[in-house]
C-alpha cells in the first residue's frame, strides 16, 4: 500500500510541476516587426489630407514616409502620434495626386497604425477618402 501512496504522491508533484511550468508568464515574447502601407489613392481635385502613424500599446516607428505634391517625404524615428497635413490641389495640367503613406513599426505589445483622411471638394460635392493598414500582437 505504501508503494501506491508513494506513486500517487509523484505523480501529484509532477502534475503540479507541469502545471506550474504551463502558467509561467516570465518568458519572453519577441517583437514583431512590421511594414504598414496605406494608399495609393490617385485623385485630381483639392483634398486637404492627414496623415497619421500612431501606436497603442508598446512600440515604436523608425520611419514615416508619405506624398506630398512635391515629392516623398520622410520622417525617422517619429514622436507618436503622428501627423502630418497636407494640401493637394487640383492640378489644372490633368496630372493626378498620388497620395501614400508607409511606416516600418516594432511593436512589442498592442497595435501599430498607418493611414490617412482626405477631405476635398469635386464638382460642388464633398468628398472624404480614408484607408488604414495596421499590425497587433494580438
Amino acid at each position: 500500500m505504501r508503494s501506491w501512496t508513494r506513486l500517487a504522491s509523484l505523480l501529484s508533484l509532477l502534475t503540479i510541476a507541469v502545471l506550474l511550468g504551463a502558467c509561467d508568464s516570465g518568458g519572453s515574447s519577441s517583437a514583431l516587426d512590421c511594414s504598414l502601407s496605406a494608399g495609393p489613392l490617385v485623385e485630381d481635385f483639392n483634398l486637404t489630407v492627414t496623415y497619421r502613424a500612431e501606436v497603442e500599446g508598446d512600440g515604436s516607428f523608425s520611419s514615416v514616409t508619405y506624398t506630398t505634391p512635391d515629392g516623398v517625404e520622410t520622417v525617422e524615428s517619429p514622436s507618436l502620434p503622428w501627423e502630418a497635413q497636407v494640401l493637394f490641389p487640383a492640378d489644372q495640367d490633368g496630372e493626378t495626386a498620388e497620395i501614400r503613406v508607409e511606416g516600418q513599426a516594432t511593436v512589442e505589445s498592442g497595435r501599430a497604425g498607418v493611414g490617412y483622411l482626405g477631405e476635398g471638394n469635386d464638382g460642388g460635392f464633398t468628398v472624404e477618402l480614408s484607408e488604414e493598414d495596421e499590425c497587433s500582437t494580438q
